[in-house]
Formats: structure tokens, sequence, C-alpha cells
């Protein structure tokens, strides 16, 4: 009876922690991430660097994040309806954020100031008060590729986490036509230098040569 009694009681235990586990996890608030405007930065680069932010947000835990396609999709058509060619106004966004079920959305620029200078803004927006609650700004210096880095620097400021927790490999997919040397590609796609005698620059190594030996052989690399 008594064994019985206290595997019961472990059960209880067990489904109390795992009930609370659970309710943590629903009541993380949700959050739209949307694609970067750009300024002075080719229109390709787009996607990766907006895959960038949105990995950067959801690997915090912090937030719960919309679908990226469902969100795209969204925004486009709510740019249709209103007959603009986008919708980065936060009055459209929050529009669109509020529809997805989110409680508030992250906004962002990258911007070209000069040559080999570039600029990562970051804005936190509370969608029902349309309201900023923090916005954050960094700076890249080099190939436009070197702005992951600043990428994750301003996800770290502006949600108050630290920068070395994202857990986020070499971004993949741009290749630099005007490097010369293929230690200079990997500093500039991997937003690290080359790495030293550490366990994750050996790991981020690693993987950028596979990748790039799988590049070489189906022809994309430059």
């Amino acid at each position: 009876m008594k064994i019985h009694r206290m595997v019961f009681c472990l059960g209880a235990i067990t489904i109390t922690i795992l009930a609370g586990g659970f309710t943590q996890a629903q009541e993380k608030p949700v959050v739209m991430v949307a694609d970067f405007e750009l300024v002075g930065v080719p229109a390709h680069l787009k996607a990766s660097l907006s895959g960038r932010l949105q990995a950067g947000v959801a690997a915090t835990g912090k937030y719960r994040t919309t679908d990226p396609t469902v969100t795209r999709k969204a925004l486009s058509e709510q740019a249709r309806q209103q007959k603009m060619t986008d919708c980065y106004a936060e009055e459209c966004l929050a529009r669109v954020g509020k529809a997805l079920g989110a409680s508030e959305m992250i906004v962002g620029t990258i911007t070209k100031v000069k040559e080999r200078f570039y600029t990562v803004d970051l804005k936190l927006v509370d969608i029902a008060l349309l309201t900023s609650m923090n916005t954050v700004s960094e700076s890249s210096r080099g190939d436009i590729e070197a702005t992951y880095e600043a990428i994750d620097r301003a996800i770290a400021r502006l949600l108050g986490v630290d920068v070395s927790t994202l857990p986020l490999p070499p971004p993949t997919g741009i290749w630099c036509p005007f490097c010369k040397h293929w230690n200079r590609r990997y500093r500039g796609l991997s937003g690290w230098s080359i790495p030293g005698n550490n366990l994750r620059g050996r790991r981020a190594l690693a993987d950028f040569q596979s990748h790039l030996g799988k590049a070489h052989r189906a022809g994309r690399t430059p």
C-alpha cells in the first residue's frame, strides 16, 4: 500500500512539473519578426540577412515567433490590399502582427553608410500600443557578409541576452565573388575570425569546409 502511495505521489509530482513547464512555454509572448528593410544593400541578400535575424530571435528562447513564410505572405497581401509597394510602415506591420496573434514585433533596417561600412538597426515594438520597447544600433566594417556578426550583437542587446548564448551556425548561401582567398570568404560568411584551438572554431571551420566542398562539386562557387 505504501509503495502504491509513493508511486502515486511521484507520478503526481512529475505531472505537476511537466504541466508547469508546458504552461511556462505557453506563456512566452509571440513576436513577429519582419524582414529587414535594406538601404543601399542588394535586394537578393534580404532572405539570408532576415533569416539570420529570425533564427537569432528564436535562439534566445524568450519568444514564440510567427512562421516566417506565413508572415511574408501576410505582409505581401496587406501591402497589396493597401495598394502599397511594401509593408515596412509600423502601422502596416502592426496590423499583420495582430492578425497573426503576436503581441510584439521586431523590425529592422540594414543601411550601407559608405563603402565597406554598414549599420544594423533593430526595434522592439508593442503591437497593441504601437510604442517602442527598445531600440539598438550596431555597425560593421568590411564586406556585407560581416553584418551577420552585427545582427547577432543587435539581437543580444535588443532582447537582453549574452551574444555568446546564441547557438547560430555560420550562414550559408552567400558567396563572395570578389574575395581572393577562401579564408577571407570564411571570415565574411561566419562573422568569426579564422578559428584557433577552440572547439567552437574547429567545428565551424569543419562545417564550412564541408559546405565549400559540396558547393565546388556542384559548380556554385566563383
